[in-house]
């Protein structure tokens, strides 16, 4: 299942690292970072490992510098079943600490606050008859990047190539984009941001299931569209909420950890 979202993750993967032929585990893939070339961004953070789980076959994608490997492979031993709790993560922070700072890195270990592990949430469906269509609203419109609707208060990355969005007096008050382009991908990602004075009116959730149903319909646009995607932090619980109340189903997750330079 989500044969062409596994691919199409992968494939991101690989972008930010170098896809390794060492054989793991037949249900991980690999991808090799160099601890010295790390991209830290402006506060001194960079990520040092992260790890991506696919629930209905348990496979994993691995980011990671050589010398975690061994380490990381023992944690998802103990914890293959548990990866994303509390006390799994917990455990992880404080194991790998030392082996951390013997290569002049500390982790991040705010385990209090997650700030260290707060990953991302997969939601898709490959079956437009999985969503919930009694949902939809008649005042969701399909609507293209150049089309001229007024989007007062959406940054200019909420508006896609294509859009369906909420249209009340001629202005969108909540939209669901594409955030994958070109739209004959066989896997589509999907974003949604509604302004604060209009959620909780099932708006997000309209557009949503209005989105991944054209995605899939086989419109002649589209009609290379295998699965649809939606991607949202493991920590915003609304949003997760409107994947679930659109019909979407859960299907992988992925968590990431960050470290700084010894100063």
């Amino acid at each position: 299942m989500f044969e062409e979202t596994k691919k199409f993750l992968y494939k991101s993967a690989c972008e930010q690292g170098k896809p390794s032929n060492r054989l793991l585990d037949k249900n991980i893939r690999l991808i090799e970072r160099d601890k010295d070339n790390l991209e830290y961004n402006s506060d001194g953070y960079a990520y040092i490992f992260e790890y991506l789980q696919f629930f209905d076959d348990g496979s994993m994608i691995l980011w990671t510098i050589p010398e975690f490997i061994e380490p990381l492979l023992n944690y998802f031993e103990l914890f293959r079943k548990d990866l994303f709790s509390d006390k799994s993560c917990k455990w992880l922070l404080e194991n790998l600490k030392n082996d951390t700072e013997k290569y002049g890195l500390t982790l991040h270990t705010d385990h209090e606050n997650r700030k260290d592990y707060q990953g991302t949430v997969f939601f898709g469906t490959e079956n437009e008859n999985d969503l919930n269509i009694s949902k939809k609203q008649n005042n969701t419109v399909k609507f293209y990047s150049a089309d001229k609707f007024d989007m007062t208060g959406f940054d200019n990355i909420w508006r896609g190539v294509l859009n369906f969005g909420t249209l009340i007096d001629n202005q969108i008050v909540s939209n669901c984009l594409n955030t994958t382009n070109p739209l004959d991908n066989k896997v589509i990602d999907i974003g949604i941001c509604t302004l604060d004075d209009y959620k909780q009116k099932g708006y997000a959730v309209s557009n949503v299931v209005s989105m991944a149903e054209y995605l899939l319909s086989g419109a002649e646009e589209v009609k290379k569209v295998k699965e649809v995607i939606y991607t949202t932090g493991s920590g915003n619980i609304n949003s997760q909420k409107t994947a679930k109340s659109s019909g979407l189903r859960e299907i992988a997750k992925e968590v990431d950890f960050c470290c700084r330079r010894i100063l």
